[in-house]
């Protein structure tokens, strides 16, 4: 990106950037982008309080174990969520519009 001691440039190329982000999440698949990362960054939230819950509180050993145990079953149902939706969406894109 070239830098230019013009103000008003700056703010027309600041604007047209501004543009450009806010076309990204009206988009089907800018919005399935973000969604996505979403998801991801609560499945490390969670996987930070389970491993805090596997160091400070491990007494209860069998309820760590069914924490974890939905932990792998909720993370493995979303990667196969997310691997399915993209493969449907590379066989069948008629189906998904602009996605």
């Amino acid at each position: 990106m070239s830098t230019s001691d013009d103000p008003l440039e700056r703010l027309a190329l600041r604007e047209t950037q501004l543009r450009e982000q806010r076309a990204v999440l009206e988009s089907g698949r800018g919005m399935m982008r973000l969604a996505l990362r979403f998801l991801a960054a609560l499945g490390v939230a969670w996987a930070i309080v389970l491993a805090v819950h596997w160091l400070f509180f491990a007494s209860p050993r069998w309820l760590v174990l069914v924490h974890t145990l939905a932990f792998v079953l909720t993370v493995g149902y979303g990667l196969t969520a997310a691997l399915f939706l993209r493969v449907m969406r590379k066989r069948m894109p008629e189906i998904y519009g602009d996605v």
